[in-house]
């Protein structure tokens, strides 16, 4: 059976430590959306150093990786340029988006993304292990607070 494909579009050289450890101790396929072969040099170093069953890959074009990925994941979604979001939303149709913020935004996923289940959680949520079970990636659970909905 082929691995879960998650594909990361953001921040990735500043993702959540804790996050990371739990989707790499995963059989998964992480696809990191770059254009900076410098970072991924830096990034592939840091992964090397711990433990995984995940599979890492770099690609440059995020539609491509939108239409391969079973979940996306949106880290800091205030960095990330609107156009990015338009060449997503038709091949994010029908998937889980995990939008992880670093700061409040003001961006409607929900109606920018109204054909994806939208999940929408800030990173201290993470760091806070305040994680209930909405958002789930095999055994593992990632999701909102109760009190968000």
């Amino acid at each position: 059976m082929k691995p879960k494909t998650i594909t990361i579009i953001g921040e990735y050289e500043n993702f959540p430590q804790i996050l990371l450890e739990d989707l790499i101790a995963q059989d998964l396929q992480l696809l990191f959306i770059s254009a900076g072969q410098q970072k991924d040099a830096r990034f592939i170093e840091k992964f090397d150093e711990l433990e995984t069953l995940a599979e890492l890959e770099f690609i440059s074009c995020e539609k491509q990786a939108c239409w391969e990925a079973d979940v996306i994941i949106l880290y800091n979604p205030s960095v990330i340029q609107s156009k990015i979001l338009e060449r997503i939303r038709e091949v994010a149709t029908q998937k889980t988006i995990l939008i992880i913020s670093t700061q409040s935004t003001t961006i409607n996923f929900k109606a920018l993304l109204p054909h994806s289940k939208v999940i929408e959680i800030q990173e201290k949520e993470i760091k806070e292990d305040t994680l209930n079970t909405y958002f789930s990636l095999g055994e593992k659970k990632v999701s909102t607070p109760l009190d968000s909905h």
